[in-house]
């Protein structure tokens, strides 16, 4: 289970100089061979220059590594829609995918993305063909669209693109799960330089190694006591923009 695999803060410690500069890596091999096949398209990015991070890999990776699901390779991918309105519900049946997500991202005047995105029932769609209806509040026939689980869009600071896709992956997965995702939790570890004039070093990271940030320098070990107060006074959970649903 993805939750108690990952707390709010995992301490640990590094005894080499070379771990300093190594990159962090989880690997979580429970639960692969029964993960749900799930794609990912890419986002369609509206810009002239390239993202900072990729979105979509960085949800993939999310989801690949919480057990439950198996991403599909884009290079296996049947067609990449950017819309419900554009999906061939058949083709992705036929791979043995039951849920899609894609969207687009822009960048507005203020120089901030907006990250539009949805996730589709893939055999919810393909059985009624994206055409179920339902009954309005003004008692008209009208596209339900039931087989959209979520539409959602948001506005993220441009150094906050790589955090906003983790939370996309915490989505997704409670959506699909029923259980809070955690894949925007941080990790804190010590570091042991013995090169550095202060060789006892507190670091914080994402759960996947990035964003990387040094909170404390010592000549002294750090005591584990000590680094969580530090790490907890100084992080906190993010806060993100109002996210508009449709």
């Amino acid at each position: 289970m993805l939750k108690k695999l990952l707390l709010s803060f995992v301490f640990v410690i590094a005894t080499s100089s070379q771990f300093a500069h190594a990159a962090l890596e989880l690997v979580i091999t429970d639960g692969i061979n029964s993960a749900r096949p799930i794609a990912i398209v890419p986002f369609r990015w509206e810009g002239a220059e390239p993202l900072p991070h990729d979105v979509s890999a960085v949800i993939a990776s999310d989801l690949q590594r919480s057990g439950k699901f198996s991403p599909v390779a884009t290079s296996k991918m049947p067609q990449t829609p950017y819309s419900e309105t554009e999906v061939n519900f058949d083709a992705w049946t036929n791979l043995g995918v039951d849920s899609l997500l894609t969207g687009s991202i822009t960048k507005n005047a203020e120089g901030q993305y907006v990250v539009n995105y949805q996730l589709i029932d893939i055999v919810r769609g393909q059985l009624t063909k994206g055409q179920s209806r339902a009954l309005s509040d003004e008692g008209q026939l009208v596209l339900s669209k039931d087989h959209v689980l979520f539409n959602k869009k948001a506005t993220v600071p441009g150094n906050r693109l790589r955090e906003y896709a983790h939370r996309i992956s915490d989505l997704v997965y409670e959506e699909l799960t029923g259980e809070k995702g955690a894949f925007l939790t941080r990790i804190s570890y010590v570091v042991v330089n013995d090169k550095d004039k202060y060789p006892y070093q507190l670091r914080v990271a994402d759960y996947d190694g990035f964003n990387e940030r040094l909170v404390l320098r010592s000549k002294q070990p750090l005591c584990l006591q000590h680094g969580l107060q530090t790490v907890k006074a100084a992080y906190v959970a993010p806060e993100w923009p109002a996210e508009s649903s449709s």
